[in-house]
């Protein structure tokens, strides 16, 4: 009883725990099962926050109508959501916090949000940490969100922003719980850059704020305007705290800026609207205008529309994300009320601000006297609504919410909605909502222009930018310039424009320039050219010339239209193989997909798959890994694929065999699917293997025959034989499934694939065809054709034996009983085949008639082992319906309740082995389904303990089981763990120092982290592990020296394993008390145990420490965090360091480069906040003293980042191929530099060195091996010292009493090598610690200690017998005194200037060898008084060096003959560049190269030219020898079908066929074959209009014929309804038909002779290359267009009546291959379209090719099997009477049947059937063959 007691007791503590806490933070709450957390800014400012010296709560001011609507949508979208009942029985709440437009208010409101009653769990592992808020919605500004996530990132927890778009934010090691509903700001920034370089523009202002995303799109447009030849002529930074006590001062000096540059127009403004407003005012007042560029934060600024004068401010142009209406929220709006139960102080704040009842600040922007609706453009608000419909869905998924209940458990782990929120896919308003794998949506965004609307502005959309095309796109034509006076778009440029046919002369800014003429054998095409561009070979051009274009390397480029169309058609592919995968998986049941066999078609699925993967191999700059990759990743995956094939045509074949059961027996030894598969695939690798050893494809570094302008980048085949063969064998497996099909084709059709095998080997035959004449000529479209062809090739396999089956599996109308009559039919069959296999030949058109009408239902017997789930499908269909196995064939596949496990067990042991591999494979489901019983295997169980009669005992056991565990729990939480995991060191004491320190570098599969459990970290650090004892050997001297009399230091030092998110995780832990943290508004009272942190290390840590420290104004001070930004004393008031910041380290280091004489140097970096800072700092540096970067390289920050191996790979591949530049600077991490440098000395590189403050002192590296072998090393380190003892200190190692300190223990366990190394860690020196690591360099640690122990003998008050003060005080008080700390360490003077940073020198260091390792050697100092190194030189050895000499690293030398001098947009050098083909020089240092004559052309580096030769078509080459073979053959076969028709013209096949019809299509063949001869010889005026012309008409006649034949079929097919078929009736005049449809074609062909007529191609197709291609051109290209699609109309509607008409029996109608001819006419033109559209040379040969295939289509389909038939045909003029008298039953049973019901729709197929399997003995029915593609195909089209 007493348990019981307790236990509802604790419930009841724990319900009361769960409720949350509304304290004054929260400004809007409304209850329900899941509550999702809004933080906004409804308030713009925090009231003084320069003026915070305590945590107290803030006050804030400026409410923001703008965050406000924001908010109001998000509230309505909730109610909307829970008034729709999307969540049925699920209530969705929320709880709005206002942030204030400041990251450490934002950082409090998540801390409310988190907490319960108060406070919130500190935990080591979070999976099971389930707060009220379960998602938050916010901030809208970058600076707060990024604090934000990074914190979120700590328990996984989801937050989804409408308007965050800094860049940093989309990289999921760091912020995995982020999303948000609009593109980053890379994508931003490169549109803004192009909508600056659409108007021309290219010297422009640029004004950003301090805070993180001001300063990422300041670095992002800086890179992208550089791209695109935009200067910027100013840089200007505004403080983004609006109550800053510089923003006023700072306004006005910009705004002077601004209008001091007139020649800058433009300016970029990338601030607050708050800011813009004051900037737009004083701009106003100084009545000066500009073109202003808005950034996403302010371009949609209502507020800033109704700016008292904003007219007279200028143009404005800005971007905005994707927006929408919201349905109703107008109305909401005009109503706006506050539901029963609901609290919303912002909306009681909005009605007093109108009302005038609250007093509004100076300061701030009175709101709008309007309504909020017309005060606020609403649909910027769309976003909002997006994010709640993304949070909405996950938690439909999630709760696995159905119609009318969500089962699942509302107070669930925030984390787990993450999962879900990464695969949200849904529509909104027509629009597909989804997150790419970085958290990001990728809709674009709309261009803005703020248009004068009487005295204020409003929004009005030019343009659009789209991620896909990454194009901006603007309508320029109405707009209404305010900047000049005429209406014509402003001028911003630095220099005038130079025209055409000149160069800029570019001066130090490669936007200022002087004009300079083109001379001879130079050109030009456009404005402002940063130079004359030589002329490609065999051109040349006079002064000031135009005409030349430059000679460019051509390749697949990612960007254009067709690998575009290339990659789209990959994609579809992969996704049709998906959807064919989920389908055949789904209904796997279906008795068309068992027939199919699944595994194999699984199989072909995976080929078909790598086969599409090859194709993006053909894309971007071949290189030898691409070429390879490109023949061998098809050969495999297609042939692959087409073995899976080949099994299914023998399983067909063996079918067909059944006739014959003793051939059938022999070759069923044979039916070895997975035998067959890896043998025809292992032939192949065989093959590949050979090729790649041999005579491997390679890049084609053959330069082009004709010496074009392009040089044409592929891949070379390599060995003609190894590609010839590797094809061949694919082509010589088609052919075998072709034939095997082929003999099998009269198999039942149901279970049959033989038709569609047949066409899809047709199809691929056909594709590889039209890249035959390509590869032959070599042509540059040979990659553009070969890709399509395997397109093509894929698609047939897709679409003829996939998709049919999908279309089948889901809408099919057969059901099991009629499956069933099917088998027993068969077994009819069969038994019928046996008996009539002796009958003679004579009968066999009877028997085959009776197969007709017969549906295969079973494999042949002996295939039963390779035949998978078809097999067992077939066994339980046999078995009849008694059973529910029979009921359900596949019921074994899907076990049902608890005993699902038990029952797969059982059918796995009593299958065969075939079987059991199928239920192997369908594992994974069986796991699934298993895991979701486990609920039913529960219930089962207290169901069983009932039957016993145990249901009391077991409660009771349960009952006090739960007391336990919750009573162990809270006594455990009671309790202050000091021996917590996180803790690796502690020491008691009065204060305690908290120490933050990465002791392991790395944490473990980071990227893999799904679940916020507790850290695994690896990697021993023995540099921060001396870091640690340092401070630790400090405390304890300090302790020892009685320096604070009474007070003892204590210390807990945490590990943050180099990595933000752990490093939050510990402070966590080091601010908890009882495994909890107390939340409050106001911090002044907080007195955790720890009263200081030191740490961390690296800026990448301290940064967001820092800001979280911040909220509770905590100090916290490092030695070594040198990032700029720590010394913002507003974002982090709590932080000190002991070193300068970064800003001094980077001059000091671009001023030794320039000491040295290097100009030319190497830029390596992170991608972390430290290194991009450093980063920017260095470039700003480099640029102010002369100083050019070659290459800017970044590399990821985490350790075990999946791209860090191959990216380190590459920077070394750059550094080395960068032979010119000596001198490459490092802004790594040691272990990051360790990788580089055993790259560089694995590829025996050497450079000269230039190391950061982060590893200039890296005795690691120093001992590194083969560490001479790099080169010469420099760097600068902080000034150093001794800490007295302290080596004797690492010499005796031990821990004192009552001290806890596992690194130690861990320490020397590596030195033991008792724990294994991980192999991606350094393995710690042998040698003692004060050996192994250069003990000076932890001097800063001693400081860092001594600082805070100067600051708490202040704060207690400390004499020299005690410390009378009160040692548990508030932190934030020892933050007042650190800031006054002054004191005197080893002689030298130590304060924090107002920054909270030493203002220390820096030593500039050498690393001189020192036998096979190097030492540290200080050469120099850098002052920060005088900003000045000084460095003596005269005893400098370099390694880099053979004589000694110092080491050049300089961007140019002298140019030789040959060669001429480029000058660069980089002013501080230019290249040497060797003269391209066509020209010459012939001295030293020549400024340009001299164009060749007319007529002539030159090798590169040459210095004579030689005439230009053409080149057309010629008689005697090869491929003109094998057109006119073809055309011949043609002709011949025209010959003999011209004969037989006239000579068999009595034949039943030939009277059928229309004589006269036929021959007329011959004749328009023969012009057809003869317009091809056209294209030999060399192109003349009239071969160039004969050649289309003759085509035209010839081809076109032709078709008019087969229009005639397929009109025919088509009435037979109307038979069935005799109204429709007398009115068509009267349309069937055949001669009418041909003369109209000729006339038409004849028309066009006119019109296009008048207009704009075919002519000789005179421009040189390569840039006046040494051959100049001849070709006729089209001249009108729509004409031409015209022409063909007329023939393609024509075609396709030939294949439409064709395809009606089908179902006539066989032998009187001619629809199968008509529609084959038209298809192989559409195919061959499809293959012509890429040739046309790339203006190759080859265009001709390919367009000739095109006409041959089409005309020998339809030869082979519709002339040469009626000649087959009528002279070897067997059939007799009583079978084709008995045949035409079932035709005549035919018509009338379709007649009599075409007003049955659906029931009967299965028999009447069968009947049709039977009929249409009738087929020609000579040719394919295609019927027959492709019946289920056909259906498929007709679907489609209807």
């Amino acid at each position: 009883m007493r348990i019981r007691l307790l236990s509802l007791g604790l419930l009841a503590a724990l319900v009361h725990v769960s409720q949350m806490d509304h304290s004054s933070q929260c400004k809007a709450y409304a209850p329900g099962d899941v509550i999702i957390g809004i933080l906004h800014s409804a308030h713009s400012t925090v009231d003084n926050l320069k003026d915070r010296v305590c945590p107290e709560e803030f006050s804030c001011s400026c409410f923001d109508l703008y965050v406000f609507a924001r908010i109001l949508a998000a509230i309505y979208t909730i109610d909307s959501i829970n008034d729709s009942g999307f969540l049925p029985g699920v209530r969705l709440g929320y709880a709005v916090y206002d942030a204030c437009a400041d990251a450490t208010k934002a950082l409090s409101c998540v801390e409310h949000m988190l907490s319960t009653n108060g406070s919130f769990p500190v935990m080591d592992d979070y999976s099971e940490f389930r707060p009220r808020v379960k998602a938050i919605l916010g901030e809208q500004y970058s600076l707060l969100t990024i604090p934000v996530a990074k914190l979120l990132s700590v328990y996984l927890f989801p937050q989804i922003s409408a308007t965050s778009s800094a860049v940093v934010l989309s990289n999921k090691l760091k912020f995995p719980g982020f999303f948000r509903v609009i593109p980053n700001d890379a994508h931003q920034t490169e549109a803004l850059a192009q909508l600056i370089h659409h108007f021309g523009w290219n010297w422009v202002g640029l004004v950003s704020m301090d805070d993180e995303y001001g300063k990422g799109v300041h670095q992002s447009f800086v890179k992208n305007a550089k791209d695109l030849d935009v200067c910027v002529a100013y840089e200007e930074v505004i403080p983004h705290y609006l109550d800053h006590e510089q923003s006023e001062q700072r306004i006005k000096e910009v705004a002077r800026q601004i209008q001091d540059s007139s020649k800058a127009q433009v300016v970029m403004v990338i601030l607050r609207h708050e800011l813009v407003d004051l900037l737009f005012k004083e701009m106003i007042r100084m009545n000066t205008s500009r073109v202003w560029i808005a950034s996403d934060s302010w371009a949609r600024s209502t507020i800033l529309t109704t700016v008292q004068d904003i007219n007279k401010v200028g143009d404005i142009f800005g971007l905005d994300f994707v927006t929408g209406n919201i349905p109703g929220f107008d109305h909401y709006l005009q109503n706006l009320t506050v539901r029963t139960g609901v609290r919303n102080d912002l909306i009681e704040k909005y009605e007093q601000l109108l009302n005038h009842t609250h007093s509004f600040p100076e300061n701030c922007s009175e709101p709008s006297a309007d309504s909020l609706e017309n005060s606020i453009d609403l649909p910027v608000v769309f976003g909002e609504t997006v994010a709640i419909w993304c949070i909405a869905h996950a938690l439909r998924d999630l709760l696995e919410c159905n119609e009318t209940s969500c089962p699942g458990d509302t107070n669930f782990p925030p984390y787990k909605l993450v999962e879900k929120l990464q695969k949200v896919n849904f529509t909104l308003n027509g629009e597909n909502k989804f997150f790419n794998k970085d958290g990001d949506f990728e809709d674009g965004y709309d261009v803005l222009m703020w248009v004068p609307d009487g005295e204020s502005r409003r929004f009005e959309v030019i343009g659009r930018y789209t991620l896909q095309q990454r194009q901006v796109e603007i309508s320029s034509t109405n707009i209404i310039w305010a900047t000049t006076t005429n209406n014509t778009t402003p001028v911003s440029q630095c220099s005038s424009s130079c025209k055409p046919g000149s160069f800029k002369k570019v001066s130090e800014i490669s936007c200022c320039y002087n004009c300079i003429k083109c001379v001879y054998g130079t050109f030009n095409t456009g404005y402002d050219e940063d130079e004359c561009h030589t002329c490609p070979p065999g051109t040349w051009s006079p002064p000031e010339s135009t005409k030349c274009e430059p000679r460019t390397e051509k390749f697949l480029k990612w960007s254009e239209p067709y690998p575009i169309a290339l990659v789209v058609g990959v994609i579809i592919g992969l996704l049709l193989l998906v959807i064919s995968f989920l389908c055949f998986i789904v209904k796997r049941h279906a008795l068309i997909i068992v027939a199919s066999n699944l595994l194999m078609s699984c199989f072909m699925m995976l080929g078909l798959a790598v086969s599409f993967v090859s194709v993006l191999l053909f894309m971007d700059k071949p290189t030898t890994e691409l070429c390879r990759g490109q023949q061998t990743t098809y050969a495999l995956g297609f042939t692959f694929c087409v073995s899976c094939i080949l099994v299914k045509a023998f399983h067909t074949f063996l079918a067909y065999m059944g006739s014959d059961p003793v051939r059938r027996d022999r070759l069923q030894r044979f039916d070895k699917s997975v035998f067959i598969m890896v043998l025809v695939t292992s032939v192949q690798g065989l093959i590949c293997a050979f090729w790649l050893v041999y005579d491997t494809p390679d890049v084609d570094q053959t330069p082009p025959s004709n010496q074009s302008m392009e040089h044409v980048l592929q891949c070379s085949e390599g060995s003609n034989i190894g590609f010839g063969v590797m094809h061949g064998y694919i082509a010589l497996l088609a052919f075998i499934c072709f034939l095997l099909a082929f003999k099998g084709r009269r198999v039942p059709q149901d279970f049959n694939e033989a038709g569609v095998i047949i066409f899809s080997m047709l199809v691929h035959f056909f594709a590889w065809l039209c890249f035959v004449p390509i590869y032959i000529t070599k042509s540059e479209v040979r990659p553009i054709t070969q890709a399509s062809a395997i397109l093509v090739s894929n698609y047939g396999i897709i679409f003829c034996l996939l998709l049919p089956k999908c279309y089948q599996a889901i809408w099919g109308k057969h059901t099991t009983e009629q499956m069933r009559t099917r088998l027993h039919k068969f077994s009819e069959f069969r038994n019928r085949a046996s008996v009539d296999s002796g009958r003679s030949s004579n009968d066999e058109d009877r028997q085959s008639g009776s197969e007709g009408s017969i549906n295969f239902t079973h494999p042949p017997s002996g295939s039963e082992a390779d035949s998978g789930f078809m097999n067992l499908s077939m066994r339980h269909l046999s078995q009849g319906s008694t059973s529910s196995t029979a009921e359900d064939p596949l019921s074994v596949l899907v076990p049902e309740g608890p005993t699902a496990l038990v029952r797969l067990g059982t059918a796995v042991r009593h299958r065969r082995r075939s079987q059991s591999i199928v239920l192997l494979s369908a594992l994974p489901t069986f796991i699934l389904l298993s895991l979701s019983q486990t609920e039913v295997l529960l219930q089962d169980r207290a169901t069983l303990m009932r039957v016993n009669g145990s249901q009391g005992s077991q409660g009771n056991m349960w009952i006090h089981l739960l007391s336990l565990v919750l009573l162990a729990a809270l006594v455990h939480a009671s309790q202050m763990d000091v021996r917590s995991s996180q803790i690796k060191a502690y020491a008691p004491g009065d204060v305690i120092i908290g120490i933050l320190h990465s002791a392991h570098s790395t944490v473990d599969n980071l990227q893999d982290r799904v679940r916020p459990e507790e850290f695994k970290c690896s990697c021993f650090d023995l540099y921060v592990f001396t870091r640690i004892l340092a401070a630790i050997y400090t405390i304890d001297s300090i302790n020892d020296s009685g320096f604070l009399p009474g007070v003892h230091l204590g210390y807990a030092v945490y590990d943050a394993c180099a990595d933000a998110t752990k490093a939050l995780s510990c402070v966590g832990h080091m601010l908890s008390t009882n495994g909890s943290f107390p939340v409050m508004d106001d911090y002044s009272e907080f007195r955790p145990q720890v009263k200081a942190i030191l740490g961390e290390q690296y800026s990448l840590l301290t940064i967001p420490v820092a800001k979280l420290l911040s909220v509770y104004l905590f100090p916290q001070i490092s030695a070594t965090a040198s990032a700029v930004v720590l010394s913002d004393k507003l974002q982090f008031p709590g932080f000190f360091r002991v070193i300068p910041n970064d800003a001094h380290q980077t001059e000091a280091l671009a001023q030794i480069m320039r000491h040295f004489g290097w100009n030319w140097v190497g830029l390596v970096s992170m991608d972390d906040e430290y290194g991009k800072g450093v980063h920017q700092s260095f470039m700003k540096n480099a640029i102010d003293l002369g100083v050019c970067v070659a290459y800017e390289k970044v590399i990821p920050h985490y350790l075990h980042h999946e791209e860090l191996k191959q990216r380190i790979k590459e920077v070394a591949k750059q550094i080395q191929d960068s032979s010119d530049v000596k001198v490459v600077m490092v802004i790594l991490r040691p272990q990051h530099v360790d990788l580089l440098f055993k790259e560089m000395i694995h590829s025996k590189t050497s450079r000269v060195w230039i190391a950061s403050d982060m590893w200039a002192r890296a005795t690691t590296l120093t001992t590194a091996q083969d560490i001479n072998k790099v080169g010469d090393i420099f760097g600068i380190d902080f000034i150093t010292a001794n800490i007295p003892g302290f080596d004797h200190y690492l010499q005796n190692l031990t821990v004192r009493p009552g001290v806890r300190n596992d690194l130690i223990e861990k320490y020397k366990q590596l030195l033991d090598h008792t724990p294994s190394f991980p192999e991606n860690c350094s393995e710690p020196s042998a040698d003692s610690l004060e050996k192994s690591i250069d003990l000076p360099v932890v001097f800063g640690e001693t400081v860092a200690i001594w600082c805070i122990a100067h600051a708490l003998r202040d704060l207690l008050e400390c004499s020299e017998t005690s410390c009378p003060g009160d040692t548990n005080f508030p932190p934030y008080k020892l933050v007042e005194k650190l800031q006054k700390v002054n004191f005197t360490l080893n002689g030298e003077n130590k304060f924090f200037n107002e920054d909270g940073d030493f203002e220390d020198s820096y030593d500039v260091l050498m690393w001189v060898p020192d036998g096979e390792s190097r030492r540290f050697e200080v050469i120099g100092r850098y002052t920060l008084q005088q900003r000045q190194v000084e460095i003596s030189s005269t005893n400098i050895i370099w390694a880099t060096t053979t004589n000694n000499t110092t080491p050049v690293s300089q961007c140019s030398s002298s140019c030789k003959p040959g060669s001429f001098k480029k000058v660069s947009k980089i002013f501080c050098c230019y290249e040497c560049i060797d003269c391209v083909e066509g020209t010459f020089t012939t001295g030293e240092d020549e400024d340009e190269c001299h164009l060749c004559s007319n007529g002539t052309w030159s090798l590169k580096g040459w210095r004579k030219c030689e005439e230009r030769t053409e080149e057309f078509l010629k008689w005697s080459e090869p491929y003109s020898i094998a057109l006119l073979v073809g055309v011949s053959i043609g002709l011949l076969l025209l010959v003999i079908s011209f004969c037989c028709f006239i000579v068999k013209r009595h034949a039943l096949i030939i009277v059928a066929s229309n004589l006269l019809m036929s021959c007329f299509m011959m004749l328009g063949l023969v012009v057809s074959f003869v317009s091809v001869l056209l294209f030999m010889d060399k192109p003349t005026i009239e071969l160039c209009r004969g050649q289309q012309i003759m085509y035209a008409l010839g081809f076109t006649f032709c078709v008019s014929c087969i229009l005639v034949k397929a009109f025919h079929t088509f009435l037979n097919y109307m038979g069935s309804d005799p109204v429709k078929r007398d009115r068509l009736q009267r349309f069937n005049k055949p001669v009418i038909i041909m003369v109209l449809v000729t006339s038409v074609q004849g028309i066009i062909c006119v019109f296009w002779l008048i207009y704009d007529s075919p002519d000789v191609d005179n421009t040189l197709l390569f840039n006046h290359s040494m051959v100049h291609v001849l070709q006729c051109s089209e001249g009108s290209k729509i004409t031409f267009g015209v022409m063909h699609s007329y023939i393609a109309l024509l075609a396709f509607i030939c294949f439409l009546l064709a395809f009606k008409g089908r179902e006539v029996p066989q032998h009187f109608n001619e629809t199968g291959v008509i529609i084959f001819s038209m298809l192989i006419h559409l195919f061959a033109w499809l293959c012509f379209v890429p040739i046309y559209i790339t203006k190759s040379e080859s265009r001709p040969i390919t367009q000739a090719s095109a006409i041959l295939v089409s005309n020998y289509g339809i030869i082979f389909c519709l002339l040469l099997p009626k000649c087959y038939q009528a002279i070897w045909g067997k059939h007799t003029t009583e079978q084709m009477a008995t045949r035409l008298h079932k035709h005549s039953e035919f018509r009338s049973r379709m007649s009599v049947d075409s007003g049955q019901s659906s029931n009967d729709e299965d028999r009447q197929s069968r009947s049709e059937g039977s009929i249409g399997s009738e087929t020609d003995s000579g040719f394919i029915n295609v019927n027959a063959y492709g019946k289920h593609l056909l259906i498929f195909f007709y679907t489609t089209l209807a």
